[in-house]
């Protein structure tokens, strides 16, 4: 997992972390093998926060282009 990350937060079962960074991307990981499992685009400028909604279907995030996106687990 390199690169520059300004924020992470994991996912309710454990297994998922997400990763907000400076190269305006939110990645998806799997914790037991560091493997990147998707990566999320969408802001035009770095991320500063990602967080995950209790039931674990919608993550957030906001970035330095002041816009705060919404994903929904399809």
């Amino acid at each position: 997992m390199a690169g520059k990350y300004r924020e992470g937060t994991s996912h309710t079962d454990g297994q998922t972390l997400f990763s907000g960074s400076v190269d305006k991307t939110i990645k998806i990981w799997q914790v037991s093998t560091g493997k990147e499992l998707h990566t999320l685009t969408g802001h035009s400028e770095p991320l500063y926060s990602v967080a995950i909604s209790p039931d674990g279907q919608t993550l957030f995030s906001g970035g330095s282009d002041e816009t705060i996106k919404i994903w929904r687990q399809d």
